[in-house]
């Protein structure tokens, strides 16, 4: 069995590094295909992936965001001059619209059967500003053999915005297989032996992974802060960097002289770090939208902390909200936001820590490469 992968955001994540680990433990042979804009983008090649055929090349402009089509065909041509793709059994396209194109032209080349996943950017990129290539979406979603969302959510979106006929041949071939995370998160976990909630102070301490793109929703969950400092002792933390609102939610912060309360670690890249920073507090939030799948969400729960996140999103859909922490329907509504926290606040226990992290171990990247592989062993 030889699998072409076709991913644009090879480079970008280490999300793709980390499956294609995985899958090269079963055995198969994999050829990664990549069209970037950027040199160091096309330098990209991970030393755990060295031994595999890896073209990452730097053919992609800024035009090519416009002119689609002219982008497609360019990629098909590039790929088709650097891979053998007669010798391919089936191609995995890792985004609907951008990959997926290039997966559907060469099926209607060479015949090779091919399977697609939704992700983000299919969902709130192309599909709210590119109206006119919603028929090369449904054709290609028409022939490919799988199609795969990373969460409940994403998929209920997508199907909600389908004709009828095109839904229900989709929702027939349709899976839910989610990204993982790092194994370091899985390793010396420890949680509280008792039904102790907070610490030692009585204090909520919650905490935030990020960065501060206004679509992160950080200046309400400042405000949600500020409303439960007059009911209960809380700290809030955030960690992350960049995005156009950091400077403001910092200045928030320093103009309402809430220092005392909330403080910014910066980003913190190393796994055994973030892993006690986590572990130090009693719940995590981010209630962005729209959100991504969004892997912070799952690192909190392996350290056994509860979870607030935003109905809808993200990893709505994969858990009963009830057993993992709670879920926000008006992200905009700093008292909302505010009341949930203290409602959670209320209902931690021992068990519902040692349910989020038995509910992490679904998010291991050996058990997700091996739901791919089965169903490219079922198709090929």
């Amino acid at each position: 069995m030889k699998i072409l992968h076709i991913s644009n955001g090879f480079a970008q994540s280490e999300l793709y590094k980390n499956l294609f680990f995985e899958i090269d433990k079963l055995g198969i042979e994999q050829v990664i295909y990549s069209a970037v804009r950027t040199s160091e983008e096309a330098m990209y090649k991970p030393e755990e992936l060295e031994h595999l055929q890896i073209c990452t090349n730097n053919i992609l402009s800024i035009s090519d965001r416009i002119f689609f089509r002219f982008k497609i065909n360019k990629i098909l041509k590039n790929l088709i001059s650097h891979v053998s793709i007669k010798n391919i059994n089936l191609i995995h396209a890792h985004t609907l619209y951008s990959d997926g194109a290039v997966a559907f032209n060469s099926k209607k080349l060479y015949g090779i059967p091919y399977i697609v996943s939704v992700r983000n950017t299919d969902l709130n990129i192309f599909q709210k500003y590119r109206i006119d290539l919603r028929p090369y979406r449904n054709n290609i979603l028409k022939e490919a053999e799988r199609v795969f969302f990373i969460s409940p959510s994403y998929k209920e979106k997508l199907l909600d915005i389908l004709p009828v006929d095109l839904k229900l041949r989709v929702e027939e071939k349709s899976a839910v297989i989610p990204n993982g995370i790092d194994d370091d998160f899985f390793s010396d976990v420890s949680i509280y032996s008792d039904s102790k909630k907070t610490n030692s102070n009585n204090i909520l301490k919650l905490i935030y992974v990020g960065d501060f793109r206004s679509l992160k929703n950080v200046p309400n969950l400042i405000k949600a802060i500020e409303i439960l400092e007059s009911k209960i002792s809380v700290r809030l933390t955030i960690v992350g960097g960049g995005g156009e609102d950091e400077n403001r939610v910092k200045t928030i912060v320093r103009s309402k002289k809430l220092s005392q309360i909330i403080c910014f670690t910066g980003r913190v890249t190393d796994n055994a770090k973030l892993k006690k920073i986590y572990s130090d507090h009693d719940i995590f939030i981010m209630v962005s939208k729209p959100e991504t799948f969004g892997l912070v969400y799952i690192e909190a729960l392996s350290q056994g902390i509860p979870i607030i996140y935003t109905e809808g999103e993200g990893v709505d859909g994969y858990f009963d909200s009830l057993k993992v922490g709670a879920k926000v329907s008006d992200v905009n509504n700093p008292q909302e936001i505010a009341e949930v926290i203290l409602s959670l606040h209320k209902r931690i226990t021992f068990e519902m820590k040692q349910t989020c992290m038995d509910l992490a171990k679904e998010f291991d990247w050996e058990s997700i490469s091996k739901k791919y592989f089965q169903y490219y062993k079922e198709i090929t």
